[in-house]
């Protein structure tokens, strides 16, 4: 009994320890501040940051998507999967028991077994077996880590999706705002023009001015209305991009997407973390650390083969051929163990363990470049806004010196004090300058957009709904 009990004191004492290497948390050195200080350092809103803009449209957009959108719902799916895959695992870590009663009615042969006259008889019986590989090496509880690991990897996934698609739902809603604003521009232009070729046609029927003002005036006209097609195609197409984005037919956003709204603008002041937050919230960089995670499990999980298995297994039941299945004298029983052993595999095993070690390597070397890759974003999400701010500045001046040389040259070319020339210069500069000035505005809206996505916004408090499970 006492060498029974030292024995099993021995297993248990090896069964707490695992083979293969223990997880350690990656350090990664971050910069203490960005190259650029055009923003100022404190609590970014990273939660719901869509509402900066204060656009009614683009918070329905959202919620829309969150509830429609077809790569959410397999990325729900996925982590439910992961999630029962942890309990499969850990399933492992005990016995398992089943049951098999029987029933059967035979006859033995009379060459056979004479004693048995050639009668028939009936047999029942009901046992239970249990068994059990006992986990001495640690083998099934890396496999539960490298699950759980697994599990971390979906959700990291999941939110990831909710960090991209929230951005480029909010990117394109910018850029089809921004084509309804220079498409209305556009529109308001070419009327204006259509006043100055009727002004042009009634000084040349006066003999005022020769033809070859009406002709330039003509042509000025037709350019301008010959970009009017393709405005409205891009229009279209950012409908259908949206549409697809948010996982509803394009008509079914007609609602939201009304040619009255505005191109966005920021209602609130905004203000960015430092470098180190971006480890913290950004969903790709915890789903290569969880990849790291599992690759570091499963390591152990290989070397374990390497080792000998313990099995326990057990029988226990009750069979006869007549009544009182359940008498003492009926019981059946038997309890036993077996290990195995692999002795010889042309180093399958070994190179199975190293292929594992690469693989997490690889995944540490994964890691830091998404982090790398991931503080380069940031820094270029600010280059853009602050290069496209400096931009609009200088766009706006441009634009309205343009719309006072237009109603000044006019006015000059009324009276007969200037060139028409002069005039069709004027409007060409102010359609392009106003042009300008409204993608200045949208790229930079895009700037801010990327800003949040590089900080990982968006999935923060976004728990997986029941509905999507």
């Amino acid at each position: 009994m006492k060498k029974m009990l030292a024995s099993m004191t021995a297993l248990l004492l090896i069964s707490s320890c695992a083979v293969g290497p223990d997880y350690n948390k990656v350090s990664y050195d971050t910069p203490l501040n960005w190259e650029s200080d055009s923003f100022k350092l404190g609590k970014m809103r990273l939660e719901k940051w869509w509402e900066v803009f204060g656009d009614n449209d683009l918070n329905d957009l959202i919620k829309l998507t969150k509830s429609k959108n077809p790569d959410i719902k397999m990325a729900s799916l996925r982590l439910s999967q992961a999630d029962l895959m942890i309990n499969v695992s850990e399933s492992l870590l005990y016995p398992s028991l089943s049951t098999s009663p029987y029933l059967k009615r035979d006859k033995q042969s009379e060459t056979l077994k004479p004693e048995a006259m050639g009668k028939s008889a009936n047999v029942y019986g009901l046992d239970l077996t249990a068994s059990w590989e006992l986990d001495i090496w640690g083998k099934t509880r890396r496999n539960l880590e490298a699950s759980q690991a697994n599990f971390e990897l979906s959700k990291a996934s999941y939110d990831d999706i909710l960090v991209v698609l929230y951005s480029n739902v909010a990117s394109n809603y910018n850029n089809l705002r921004t084509l309804q604003k220079r498409l209305r521009v556009m529109e308001k232009n070419v009327k204006a023009q259509q006043s100055t070729l009727e002004i042009v046609k009634k000084k040349y029927e006066a003999q005022l001015v020769s033809e070859l003002d009406v002709l330039r005036a003509t042509q000025n006209l037709k350019s301008s209305e010959a970009m009017l097609p393709e405005l409205r195609g891009g229009i279209l197409k950012v409908k259908n991009i949206l549409s697809m984005l948010v996982g509803v037919k394009a008509s079914e956003l007609n609602y939201l997407l009304k040619d009255e709204g505005e191109v966005l603008k920021l209602k609130e002041n905004v203000e960015i973390a430092i470098p180190a937050e971006v480890l913290r919230q950004r969903p790709d960089i915890r789903m290569a650390e969880a990849e790291l995670k599992m690759q570091t499990a499963l390591i152990g999980v290989k070397k374990a083969d390497l080792l000998p298995t313990l099995s326990i297994s057990g029988v226990f039941g009750f069979g006869a051929n007549s009544s009182g299945l359940f008498r003492a004298e009926n019981q059946i029983w038997s309890l036993g163990g077996a290990s195995f052993l692999t002795l010889f595999d042309f180093n399958r095993i070994k190179n199975l363990v190293k292929i594992e070690e690469l693989k997490a390597k690889s995944s540490l070397y994964n890691y830091e470049k998404v982090v790398l890759n991931a503080l380069v974003e940031v820094e270029n999400s600010i280059v853009s806004y602050v290069s496209e701010d400096e931009k609009q500045k200088s766009l706006e001046i441009a634009s309205n010196a343009s719309a006072r040389a237009v109603e000044q040259v006019k006015a000059l070319y009324e009276n007969g004090l200037t060139d028409f020339q002069n005039v069709l210069s004027a409007e060409r500069d102010l359609l392009m300058q106003q042009d300008n000035l409204i993608q200045s505005k949208g790229l930079k809206n895009n700037a801010i957009i990327s800003l949040y996505k590089s900080f990982g916004g968006g999935w923060q408090n976004q728990e997986v709904e029941e509905n999507e499970k």
